[in-house]
Formats: C-alpha cells, structure tokens, sequence
C-alpha cells in the first residue's frame, strides 16, 4: 500500500499542469503545420510570455478553436492552462491543453 502511495504522488508531481496564474485578451490567431497558435496579453509562459499552440488533432481543438475566436471577437479575456515542467515549445510558443473563457 505505502508503494501504491509513493508512486501515486511520483506520478501526479510528474504530471503537473495549471491554469496561468493571469488572463488576458486574444491578440493573434493563426494556423501553421497542423497546429493553432495564439498570441495574448497573458504576462506569463514558460516559453515566451503570452505565446501558446495545441494541434489541431486535440479531441477539444474545435472547441478551444470556438473559445479563442470568440474572446478575440467579443474582446473577452481568457486563462490557458499548460504543463510547466514539459511546456514543449514550438514555434517560440508552450503547448495548452484548456482554455477558460472569463467575464472580463
């Protein structure tokens, strides 16, 4: 049981992800090589502050799609959420797996 334990919390420290610790607006939105990328007035990222992509073969891309759209329309801010230790950056930009829309 005390290994069960101990794997448990090696597992879960390894698989760390969270919400940006700040929101901010959607300030460009593009397409390149199967992915989407976006730039944001968000004033952190593990790679480079504000840039974030996720590829189009996410089972929520559509949908995360639908939400950036959106926030950049209505001019609404969002919260992303990205593993720190791994933030597999591509294009200058760390990978997101969640997008929060927020009432400004």
């Amino acid at each position: 049981m005390k290994l069960v334990a101990v794997v448990l919390v090696f597992l879960s420290a390894t698989v760390y992800a969270e919400w940006s610790n700040t929101s901010g607006n959607v300030t460009d939105v593009f397409s390149h090589n199967g992915s989407v990328l976006i730039k944001t007035s968000i004033a952190e990222g593990p790679c480079s502050a504000g840039d974030f992509w996720w590829p189009i073969t996410d089972d929520d891309s559509q949908i995360m799609f639908s939400l950036t759209l959106t926030a950049f329309t209505v001019g609404k801010k969002i919260s992303v959420v990205y593993d720190s230790n791994n933030p597999d950056c591509t294009f200058g930009h760390a990978k997101i797996t969640h997008i929060r829309l927020q009432n400004n």
